[in-house]
């Protein structure tokens, strides 16, 4: 667990849209992972005063609370399943958090300790628990090829339906970049505005995912689950919606109403002309279709190769090149 270079930038930025950072708690004590004068740089672009010198410090040889204090902390806590790294509050975020630690914050930072934790959505509860109104949570976590690392990856489908007004949130900003410094900013919208999936293929190098929202309201957290927006709105469309059985789909003889006015399905039910012609061949030739299984089992190589060159043309269409209108360049 760490800050990074962009973990200050994108700080700094929350600071500059008006986060408050006076009581400030990092989920896990964080290591300073980006030198003085890159952190002196990143704050004057972003017209932030501070009393930082040239002395630089090496990566991981500190703690990152300097950093929160040259943002505006008076208060600089932080959260830990124990108390190896002299964390100021030991609680581990699998289970509910002690309720007087509730709305106590008014900015929470996780820089990497979420995609480690077991149980996920208790893990989130509670770090929205610690903001108080109008308070600011922030997550730096991972998105792509980072098989291994932790438990998990995450998508920003999750943190929009999670950080969302049934929950009491809103989200400021999300964005992705790769793990390396200078990396290009995309922002990310809410795939429920776009209405279609944020689906990202990239090459080897990591991706990671930020996410700042704001707490509007203290609501129970869950209470309602959230579910992915282009299925709940396929349920919303048919008349439905999720743990709810739709009984007016089917008449008292068992027949199935028709899907009301202004539904449409989540994915195309009619196959283009080149799929409905490899279905008709493979119904009229059964024994080519029994051969070329015998040939691709015989000749491995073969459907490697065909199968790589999908995955390329793949990869190429799901770039956030490819995809301008789900992710804008940024600065």
């Amino acid at each position: 667990m760490g800050l990074n270079w962009h973990g200050v930038k994108f700080l700094a930025q929350a600071r500059r849209q008006g986060a408050d950072f006076t009581r400030t708690i990092t989920i896990g004590r964080l290591n300073q992972n980006v030198s003085n004068p890159k952190v002196r740089q990143i704050l004057e672009r972003n017209g932030i005063a501070h009393t930082l010198t040239d002395q630089d410090v090496l990566a991981g040889q500190a703690y990152a609370e300097p950093i929160f204090r040259q943002l505006g902390a008076k208060v600089v806590d932080s959260m830990d399943a124990t108390n190896y790294e002299q964390a100021t509050v030991v609680a581990d975020l699998n289970h509910p958090i002690p309720d007087e630690l509730h709305g106590k914050y008014d900015l929470v930072y996780d820089g990497g300790t979420i995609e480690h934790v077991f149980n996920v959505p208790q893990a989130l509860k509670n770090i929205m628990s610690l903001a108080k109104v109008g308070g600011n949570v922030v997550i730096q976590t991972m998105a792509n090829n980072w098989f291994g690392h932790g438990f998990y990856q995450f998508s920003p489908e999750l943190f929009y339906r999670v950080f969302s007004p049934d929950n009491g949130f809103r989200v400021v900003k999300c964005v992705i970049h790769g793990s390396y410094e200078l990396a290009q900013w995309y922002d990310v919208p809410d795939p429920k505005e776009v209405r279609g999936r944020i689906e990202l293929a990239n090459s080897w190098h990591g991706v990671m995912l930020a996410i700042h929202a704001r707490r509007e309201a203290i609501v129970p957290i869950f209470e309602k689950t959230p579910q992915q927006s282009d299925y709940a709105a396929a349920w919303k469309a048919s008349g439905g919606e999720a743990g709810v059985a739709i009984a007016s789909n089917a008449d008292s003889a068992g027949a199935v109403a028709p899907p009301q006015p202004g539904y449409h399905a989540p994915h195309p039910t009619q196959p283009g002309l080149k799929k409905r012609v490899i279905g008709s061949l493979k119904q009229k030739l059964p024994w080519a279709l029994r051969l070329k299984h015998k040939l691709m089992l015989a000749l491995p190589g073969i459907p490697r190769m065909l199968n790589g060159r999908g995955h390329r043309h793949d990869r190429q269409r799901f770039s956030a090149s490819a995809q301008p209108h789900k992710f804008r360049r940024v600065d």
